[in-house]
């Protein structure tokens, strides 16, 4: 009698825990280079842009006033995956929730989500 065979293999990721790995990646290797001050400036300025501007606000565009000298002025990371980890620390924070989606003709028209900030105050 034969045993089936066992694969102990993990199972392969899927393509959001590819994102969620690569966005880790990028984000220590920032931690590393710059310390977690630039996280910290990151998530702040993020919160900022929350604060003064209504529901249904782009990160993309949070991010472009962040690093603009005008906004807060943040050091664009040398991989742009490293904001993605901001952006969960400000979900898991509670600073911001995500409020739906739109479609954007400059990503293919594939749907980039909305965000507001979370009512109360920020942690």
């Amino acid at each position: 009698m034969t045993q089936p065979g066992f694969d102990f293999a993990a199972p392969s990721p899927t393509p959001v825990q590819r994102r969620h790995a690569a966005a880790d990646l990028a984000l220590a290797k920032v931690q590393r280079e710059h310390g977690r001050l630039w996280l910290e400036q990151a998530c702040h300025a993020i919160g900022l842009y929350a604060v003064q501007h209504p529901p249904g606000w782009l990160f993309e565009d949070a991010r472009a006033w962040a690093c603009d000298p005008g906004g807060c002025a943040v050091r664009e990371p040398a991989n742009p995956k490293a904001w993605g980890g901001v952006v969960r620390r400000l979900v898991a924070r509670g600073v911001i929730v995500a409020t739906g989606s739109v479609q954007r003709s400059a990503s293919n028209a594939c749907p980039k989500p909305t965000w507001r900030r979370c009512n109360g105050d920020a942690r």
